[in-house]
């Protein structure tokens, strides 16, 4: 798992979180990663990278807020209010 925090949730952010978490992977792992639908997962770098790692992504049905609620209820918490980023621990 990694986050990263930010004054504006904008393409930098989601890389480098995606870059982040994909450092800690051991070979042959390769999770499945729950993102919302917006554009910081649509753009090509965070795309590349993606596929680069061979993850697969997940995403809720669109207008079905219940299907993220596992997922966001669980990174709802870690360092929402903090001011450092960085990778937690596994």
């Amino acid at each position: 798992m990694a986050w990263t925090i930010g004054t504006s949730p904008n393409s930098e952010l989601a890389n480098r979180m995606l870059m982040d978490a994909c450092a800690t992977l051991g070979d042959g792992e390769r999770p499945v990663i729950h993102s919302d639908r917006g554009c910081h997962y649509r753009w090509p770098e965070w795309i590349r990278i993606r596929k680069e790692n061979k993850l697969t992504r997940s995403t809720g049905a669109k207008g079905r807020g219940p299907d993220n609620a596992a997922a966001e209820g669980f990174s709802a918490g870690p360092g929402r209010s903090s001011s450092m980023g960085g990778t937690s621990p596994a």
